[in-house]
């Protein structure tokens, strides 16, 4: 992990210059910054300031990271993070977020999972559920996980609908000799 901290440039260029990136910078700089030199120039005399325990530095640097499209050094900081405090639904929602950059939408599910479990409000993490789902042809559990995003209450004809389609599929395939996809 602390290769990561190194390994992160400290001035922000055109290329990657967005208000992300510029506020995660901002904040990991200067948490950064206090960390190395302690507060009012004082060595830091406790475990909270240190940042291999502080589960918002590994967050803020995974956010930076990620900001600069590398994905798996980001996903590595969420996972750090989460090892730290693994009740923090915003990390599993960027862990979920790097997985799906990195094409590990299974992954990412449970991921996405695991925060829907921690925050059963968070539209952004119903809706990434919905995308990984959709990805890995889960696409009934995907209309669920998007109509929740928008705050939808399960509609029972849709519903009702749904299984007429799936029953008609499943005729048709019977009759035709034809591969269902439901």
């Amino acid at each position: 992990m602390n290769e990561t901290v190194e390994k992160t440039p400290s001035t922000v260029t055109d290329e990657n210059r967005n208000l992300g990136t510029v506020s995660a910078k901002a904040v990991s700089g200067h948490r950064i910054n206090s960390y190395m030199e302690g507060d009012n120039g004082n060595t830091p005399s406790n475990s909270r300031n240190l940042p291999e325990l502080d589960h918002e530095f590994w967050f803020n640097k995974g956010v930076e990271l990620a900001t600069l499209n590398r994905y798996q050094e980001a996903m590595n900081c969420f996972d750090y993070s989460i090892g730290i405090d693994s009740g923090n639904y915003k990390a599993w929602i960027w862990r979920g977020g790097m997985l799906t950059h990195l094409d590990r939408y299974q992954e990412a599910s449970t991921s996405f999972e695991q925060a829907v479990k921690l925050e059963p409000n968070a539209k952004d993490a119903w809706l990434f559920l919905g995308v990984a789902f959709h990805h890995i042809g889960k696409y009934k559990q995907a209309y669920s996980c998007y109509d929740k995003a928008l705050g939808r209450k399960p509609d029972p004809m849709r519903e009702a609908m749904m299984k007429l389609e799936t029953a008609i599929k499943r005729i048709f395939a019977g009759i035709f000799r034809i591969k269902s996809y439901s």
